[in-house]
């Protein structure tokens, strides 16, 4: 894998609601194609990003929400 630092917290957020200019958009992809951990840290953002667009309350336990914050770091 390339020497790349993974995304943050805000480059993640904007992947999940589509806001990323193409070329970083992609980058990102690629990058998540060769990251387990960082896709795996996608899927369960975007897990939580579903729920809360459809109106869903999440009561997500604070512990878990503070592993994922701290796999992104």
């Amino acid at each position: 894998m390339k020497n790349i630092p993974c995304p943050d917290e805000e480059t993640i957020a904007c992947f999940i609601e589509n806001r990323l200019p193409e070329g970083e958009r992609r980058e990102v992809e690629e990058y998540l194609e060769e990251c387990t951990r960082c896709k795996e840290i996608l899927e369960m953002a975007l897990k939580i990003w579903r729920k809360e667009n459809k109106g869903e309350v999440l009561e997500a336990p604070k512990d878990l929400i503070k592993k994922i914050k701290d796999l992104i770091k």
